[in-house]
Order: C-alpha cells, then sequence, then structure tokens
C-alpha cells in the first residue's frame, strides 16, 4: 500500500520508522503519540528510551503531560512564545512546595501557566 492509503495511526508508524532508519544523533518529535493505539503507544515510548539510552538527543513536544511525565528526564514549558521553566520534573516540583508530593504534572502545568491549576 502506499502511505497515503494507510490510517492516520499506520502513516504515524511509517514515518517514525523512516526517522530511525537514519539513525540520527537528535531527534525531535512532535506529537508522536498521536493516531497511535495503546499498544503502539506503549512500543513508541520504549523506543524513544532506547534511542536515547543509545546517545540520541531525543526532544519531544506534546500536550499530552502524562505521556511527558513518564518519558522525559528534562521539561521545557512555554506559554505565549516564553519560556516559564527549563529543567528537571523534580525541579520544577520544587518550585511549588505548596503542592503535594506527586502531584501531576497537569496540575503543575497549570499552576505555571495560569497560577491556579485546575482542580
Amino acid at each position: 500500500s502506499l502511505a497515503r492509503e494507510l490510517s492516520r495511526g499506520m502513516r504515524q508508524k511509517v514515518a517514525i520508522c523512516c526517522v530511525y532508519l537514519q539513525k540520527p544523533d537528535v531527534i525531535m518529535f512532535d506529537e508522536p503519540h498521536t493516531g497511535l493505539d495503546p499498544l503502539a503507544i506503549r512500543k513508541m515510548k520504549a523506543t524513544i528510551r532506547q534511542r536515547a539510552s543509545a546517545g540520541a538527543a531525543v526532544i519531544v513536544s506534546s500536550h499530552l503531560l502524562n505521556l511527558i511525565e513518564d518519558l522525559c528526564s528534562h521539561l521545557l514549558i512555554l506559554s505565549k512564545g516564553k519560556s516559564l521553566f527549563c529543567g528537571t520534573l523534580g525541579e520544577l516540583r520544587s518550585r511549588y512546595p505548596e503542592l503535594e508530593q506527586g502531584t501531576p504534572l497537569e496540575e503543575i502545568f497549570f499552576k505555571a501557566t495560569i497560577g491556579e491549576g485546575s482542580r
């Protein structure tokens, strides 16, 4: 089949495979989990971890903050084109000591960007 005849998820998988074939030192993903089923998301996260462990710099842009929290070692929070935070999740958590231990990244994101959170 031609790529244009595939489902969105399958096109996403083909695009990712094409990137991986080159074995790049730097990989940038924009919403890499879009269109993927849960098993494919799990496999995608595993391949991202493998590439990073092999020495590649992997940058992931996503609005799915639970996936980012699970996957990334460092975060950059942008709001209206301005950097609000750059560092580890632990460093971000330490900025908000009033939040409970283990507060999800989504809540911290809202606290950082709009000051109130979604609770």
